[in-house]
C-alpha cells in the first residue's frame, strides 16, 4: 500500500496537505476552537517558535482568550488539548487511517511531533529546518545571543533578555519565518563561521551584536549580516539613559524599534532583498513572496508592477490556501486597482472578503486588518473603518508599517490628529517610510491650511512620474499664489494626464472623504491653471 512506503519525515507542503484533511474531516469540521489550536501549535513548530508554544500563547493567540488570561486560574488551554489529543486519535483511527501524514502532540507538551505513516515519529527537537524543508522556501532569520560589553558579568542576563525579545518582535512580521532563540542559543556554542547557518540550517540573515551599561546609559549595538555571502547589509547603535526608564522597559522599547526597522515591510531586510540577483531572490524568498512584491508594487505603484504581484501572490495562494498574509495582500491590491481606474467600485466588496478570509485564517494577521480598513474608507464606510483600526491597534501597536497604514487612512477619513500622530510613530520607528506617507502628510497639511508644511511634504514624496505627487504639488504652488512655478509643474501634470481637468475630483474622493480638503486642492490646482470640470 501507498502508505506503507518509508519516506523522509514530512516538510511543510505535506503537513499543510495534512491539515487541510484534518480540518475537513468529521472529527474536525464542528470544532473550531480545536482546529484553531492544532492550526496555531503547527505553523509555530513549522516556523521554528516551539518555545513560543506557551500555554498563554495558546491560550490568547489560539483560543481567544484576553491579554490578562492567567493559566494558573483558567485551565482552557489543558482541557483543549486534552480534547485535540483525543480527536486526533480518533481520526487516525477512522478518517485518517490510511493518511500518509501522522500529526500528535504527546502528553506534557504541546509541541506536535510528525511522522510518515508507518514511520518513527520525528520531533522537530531544537533542529532548526534546512533549506530543503524551510515552509514554502520561505524568508529565514535568526537572532544570535548578544554580548555583554559591560564591566559586570553579573548583566549577561540583560544582553540574554535583549537577545530573547528581538527575536520575539521579530517573529510578529508574517513575512519572515524565525529560529528559536532557545535553539539559536545551542547552535551558536558550535558555530565556526556564521556561513553555516545559511549552508546547513537554511537561515538567510542573522542578527547579532553587544549590549553595554555604562553609568546611567545602556547602549546597543546591532549587525544584520546576510548569511549566504557574510555581508553585513546594516548597522545600528542605540543609547537611551536608564534614569528615566526601568531596564525592562528600554529593552521592550529599543527591541520594538529594531525589529521594525529590520523586519517590517520597508525594513533593511526587504530593501537589501530588492537589490540582490532574481536568483537570490529566488532562493530567498521562493519563487512567490506576498510580502516582497506587496513592497515592490507600493515602491514602484503602477498597473504593471501590480499585476505582476497580484500573478505572484495568486500563486502563492495556490501554493498555500491558508496563508493569511497572501490574502490579506490580495485584497490590497485589488483595492488598488479601484484606485487605478483598473476596476470598478464593485472590486472593494472583494477586497474586504479577501481581508475577512485574511483575519479568518490569523487573528493576529495585522496586514489582514490593514487591508480591511482601506476597503471600508474607500467604501466612505467611517465607523466600520474605525472600528477596524481600534481592533488592530489593539493587537499591536508598535509595529511600524501596520500604525503607518492606519494612521494614513485615518487622515483620509477626517481623523486627521489621530492620524497624524500614528504616521509621525511610524516615520519616527522606521525611515524607511514609503513615499505615500509624504502624501497623506500633505494631505493632513491641507487639512490644516498650513501651505508651507504641504509644500515641504509634497517635495519630499519624490516620485513625479506618479498623479498623487504632481497634484498636491501643483496645488500648493498654487495656494502658496507661486503661479509661475505651479503653472509649468502643471503642464507637466496635464502631459502626464491629460483628462486630470475633469477627472481629478473624482479620483480624490474616491478616497478623501474629508470634502473642504478636496475643496482646497482644487482651488490650488485652479490658481495653477487646471480647473475642475465635469465629467
Amino acid at each position: 500500500m501507498a502508505n506503507q512506503v518509508k519516506k523522509q519525515t514530512p516538510v511543510w507542503e505535506d503537513i499543510a496537505g495534512q491539515m487541510d484533511r484534518i480540518r475537513g474531516s468529521k472529527e474536525f469540521s464542528s470544532k473550531e476552537l480545536l482546529c484553531r489550536f492544532l492550526d496555531y501549535v503547527v505553523t509555530e513548530t513549522m516556523a521554528g517558535r516551539v518555545n513560543e508554544i506557551k500555554e498563554y500563547t495558546i491560550g490568547t493567540r489560539a483560543l481567544g482568550r484576553p491579554g490578562d488570561f492567567n493559566p494558573q486560574f483558567d485551565a482552557c488551554v489543558r482541557i483543549h488539548a486534552g480534547r485535540l489529543r483525543q480527536a486526533l486519535g480518533a481520526y487516525y483511527a477512522d478518517t485518517g487511517k490510511a493518511d500518509p501524514i501522522r500529526i500528535m502532540i504527546p502528553k506534557g507538551t504541546y509541541v506536535p511531533i510528525f511522522s510518515v505513516a508507518h514511520e518513527e515519529p520525528a520531533t522537530p527537537g531544537l533542529t532548526p529546518p534546512s533549506p530543503a524543508s524551510s515552509p514554502n522556501n520561505r524568508l529565514t532569520m535568526a537572532v544570535m545571543p548578544f554580548q555583554n560589553r559591560g564591566p559586570e558579568s553579573g548583566r549577561n542576563y540583560f544582553a540574554d533578555v535583549v537577545s530573547e525579545q528581538l527575536s520575539t518582535e521579530i517573529a510578529h512580521f508574517r513575512n519572515i519565518s524565525v529560529i528559536s532563540y532557545y535553539s539559536m542559543r545551542l547552535i551558536a556554542q558550535q558555530l565556526t563561521d556564521l556561513n553555516q547557518l545559511y549552508n546547513v540550517y537554511g537561515v538567510h540573515y542573522v542578527l547579532t551584536g553587544s549590549v553595554q551599561l555604562v553609568e546611567e546609559h545602556i547602549r546597543i549595538h546591532v549587525q544584520l549580516i546576510y548569511t549566504p555571502t557574510s555581508e553585513q547589509i546594516w548597522a545600528g547603535n542605540y543609547e537611551q539613559p536608564l534614569s528615566a526608564l526601568p531596564l525592562q522597559n528600554v529593552s521592550d522599547d529599543v527591541t520594538q524599534h529594531i525589529a521594525s526597522v529590520i523586519a517590517g515591510y520597508y525594513g533593511a531586510i526587504i530593501q537589501h532583498i530588492s537589490m540582490v540577483t532574481v536568483h537570490e531572490q529566488a532562493d530567498v524568498l521562493g519563487t512567490h513572496n506576498a510580502a516582497f512584491w506587496h513592497y515592490k508594487y507600493h515602491k514602484a505603484y503602477t498597473v504593471p508592477i501590480l499585476l505582476q504581484a497580484q500573478a505572484a501572490v495568486e500563486a502563492t495562494l495556490q501554493a498555500t490556501p491558508h496563508n493569511a498574509l497572501a490574502w490579506a495582500v490580495l485584497g490590497e491590491i485589488h483595492l488598488d486597482s479601484y484606485l487605478l481606474e483598473m476596476q470598478p467600485a464593485s472590486i472593494i466588496d472583494y477586497g474586504i472578503e479577501c481581508a475577512n478570509k485574511s483575519i479568518h485564517l490569523d487573528r493576529y494577521c495585522l496586514h489582514g486588518y490593514q487591508s480591511l480598513a482601506w476597503a471600508y474608507m474607500l467604501q466612505k464606510n467611517r465607523q466600520a473603518c474605525i472600528r477596524v483600526i481600534d481592533d488592530c491597534l489593539a493587537l499591536n501597536y508598535n509595529a511600524s508599517n501596520n500604525i503607518g497604514w492606519l494612521g494614513m487612512t485615518l487622515i483620509f477619513i477626517g481623523e486627521f490628529e489621530r492620524g497624524r500622530s500614528l504616521l509621525e510613530k511610524a516615520m519616527d520607528i522606521n525611515p524607511f517610510y514609503p513615499w505615500c506617507y509624504c502624501f497623506t502628510m500633505t494631505v493632513y497639511y491641507y487639512a490644516q491650511a498650513n501651505y508651507e508644511m504641504a509644500r515641504y511634504w509634497g517635495e519630499k514624496i519624490n516620485m513625479p512620474s506618479l498623479k498623487f505627487d504632481l497634484v498636491v504639488r501643483t496645488a500648493t504652488l498654487g495656494k502658496l499664489g507661486l503661479l509661475q512655478e505651479g503653472m509649468a509643474l502643471g503642464r507637466e501634470l496635464t502631459a502626464n494626464w491629460p483628462a486630470v481637468d475633469r477627472e481629478i475630483k473624482p479620483f480624490l474622493q474616491k478616497f478623501i472623504l474629508a470634502d473642504q480638503v478636496t475643496e482646497d486642492l482644487l482651488e490650488g490646482l485652479a490658481a495653477a491653471g487646471i480647473p475642475a470640470r465635469p465629467l
